[in-house]
């Protein structure tokens, strides 16, 4: 990690570098930002789930509180050899507001609660314990009945979202 942290600072001398080793650091810039009271610490740093393209932390609050913080750099995550644009986060916002009219895919979505768009980080809502659906690609594990109607029914209304004026393609992702 410290040879990333070192190649992010090189790229970006003044920012903040998102890392689960480096919990006060953390708790400083949360603080800083004003996202998180001078009562509140920082109880648990913890990785959610595999976080493929940005590096994706669950924070726990000695006040019970939690969340997910997110942070786009430039490289993917999981394989840091591979370059990636760090304004990515920024397409996943652009694709909340998107979403913000439609009751169904808004009910399967986190909150956005902060945005630093300088550090390219983002602060969401956290939905719990979870887990995806890729064991379908890798188990015998199939979906049911219900499952099923939920991806579909979701599918079709993302379908119908009205993309707006303007919004970003990310070209530099596909």
């Amino acid at each position: 990690m410290q040879a990333l942290r070192q190649r992010y600072y090189e790229l970006y001398p003044n920012s903040f570098f998102l890392d689960m080793e480096d919990g006060i650091g953390l708790q400083q810039y949360l603080r800083m930002r004003g996202w998180i009271t001078r009562h509140q610490e920082l109880k648990l740093i913890e990785k959610p789930g595999a976080g493929n393209m940005n590096c994706i932390l669950r924070i726990r609050l000695t006040d019970g509180k939690s969340f997910i913080i997110k942070q786009s750099r430039p490289w993917v995550e999981k394989f840091p050899h591979i370059p990636a644009p760090e304004d990515r986060i920024q397409s996943e916002i652009n694709y909340y507001d998107a979403i913000s009219n439609n009751a169904l895919l808004l009910s399967y979505s986190p909150n956005i609660l902060y945005h630093d768009s300088m550090n390219h980080v983002m602060i969401l809502e956290d939905l719990g314990e979870s887990a995806d659906l890729s064991g379908i690609y890798h188990t015998s594990d199939v979906l049911d009945e219900d499952q099923i109607f939920t991806c579909v029914s979701y599918l079709n209304a993302l379908q119908h979202v009205e993309i707006p004026k303007g919004y970003p393609l990310n070209i530099k992702m596909r």
